[in-house]
């Protein structure tokens, strides 16, 4: 039988890492967890594993460190899970009846459930959301991405669908998901600026408009109760914080360019 290395990365994540690395016990051979300096119990929580391989990393960027944890993988396929999500009983079963065949030629992507506010997030966009997590190293890697990082396969790699859910426990009320929207944003805007994106002014006025009525009424938001009406509003404003930021962002690099051009000049002169 095929084995298969769970691979983690954590930050002060004892609220969570816990269900995370029991949901992989059964399917996991090895569980490798790369965690960025962490002041809570995680560290503790995790050696309490047997599997668990526990690798203290500096902070990279979210693509970076689940690229690292993926190197220190030693078998051919890698389960990536954030810490703060767990595998169903029903994926756990569903993998289990692939890995006899992994053979290297095939990646596995499932739908991810999140939690918000206590609720199930079954529209507003948030499901099926599918995630490639299942994959041969080897031809596979984390594509760099500053924000909503993702595994890119080889051409020669097909790509099946498991049945079950990823459970996401992902913000337990709205402080938490303005807190990481902000934060979000944030990299967002980075990624605007490396993507070399324009109109950013237009697009920080439409876009957030665009985002609502597309999660709240094309995505049934409308479906997920007050949760919904709060994801609506919260994601458009996010949209709008990530252009404002971005065109903030370009505006002071411009400013800078100017500033070391005039020092330029003056030392010339």
């Amino acid at each position: 039988m095929a084995q298969i290395s769970a691979a983690i990365i954590t930050n002060n994540e004892e609220a969570n890492i816990g269900r995370c690395l029991e949901s992989l016990e059964p399917v996991a051979d090895e569980i490798i967890v790369v965690d960025s300096e962490s002041t809570d119990r995680a560290e503790e929580i995790c050696r309490s594993f047997p599997k668990v391989k526990f690798v203290t990393k500096k902070w990279q960027g979210y693509s970076k460190q689940k690229q690292t944890a993926s190197d220190l993988c030693q078998f051919e396929y890698v389960l990536s899970l954030d810490a703060d999500e767990a595998l169903s009983e029903s994926l756990r079963e569903e993998i289990l009846k692939v890995k006899p065949n992994l053979d290297g030629s095939t990646a596995y992507e499932f739908a991810r459930l999140n939690r918000y506010c206590g609720r199930w997030i079954r529209h507003s966009g948030w499901y099926p959301d599918p995630q490639l997590r299942l994959y041969p190293k080897n031809s596979c890697s984390w594509n760099g991405a500053i924000i909503h990082e993702r595994i890119t396969c080889g051409d020669s790699i097909s790509v099946q669908c498991l049945s079950g859910d990823l459970l996401h426990y992902s913000y337990k009320s709205v402080d938490d998901y303005i807190k990481k929207a902000n934060a979000y944003s944030t990299l967002g805007a980075e990624q605007v600026l490396r993507d070399g994106e324009g109109f950013l002014i237009l697009k920080s006025l439409v876009n957030p408009i665009q985002r609502f009525l597309k999660t709240y009424f094309i995505k049934l938001g409308l479906l997920d109760g007050y949760q919904g009406l709060s994801i609506s509003l919260i994601s458009s404003f996010v949209v709008f914080l990530k252009y404002n930021k971005a065109y903030l962002l370009k505006n002071q690099k411009k400013e800078s360019c100017k500033s070391k051009d005039s020092i330029s000049e003056n030392e010339r002169s």
